[in-house]
């Protein structure tokens, strides 16, 4: 069900943290309106109980694995985002993360 305030139907939204909390919820008003999700995080059964919860939405859901204190891993999980679903419209960061680095040049 789209949500009634706008649509984003073919928009896809990454999400730092969004396997809970706030990110989670970011996620999900954005699946409502009809956006596809990635998110990203360091728990695995995080992840798995968020795609869950989002796929209920009838959009695409990708969550990967993603340390983005470290610049590798934020670059290869962007490639594989990119090459999962195409693009990415928007990105929210919500993570939260121990030891400061440099997420993007």
């Amino acid at each position: 069900m789209t949500y009634p305030a706008f649509d984003l139907t073919g928009k896809t939204a990454l999400i730092t943290g969004g396997n809970s909390g706030i990110g989670l919820g970011m996620a999900e008003a954005l699946a409502r309106a009809d956006a596809d999700i990635c998110i990203w995080g360091t728990n695995e059964q995080k992840h798995s109980l968020a795609s869950e919860k989002l796929t209920r939405h009838g959009i695409k859901v990708l969550a990967l694995q993603c340390d983005v204190a470290v610049e590798t891993a934020v670059e290869d999980a962007f490639a594989k985002t990119l090459d999962a679903l195409g693009q990415v419209d928007a990105w929210f960061c919500q993570c939260r993360c121990r030891r400061v680095g440099q997420v993007l040049r």
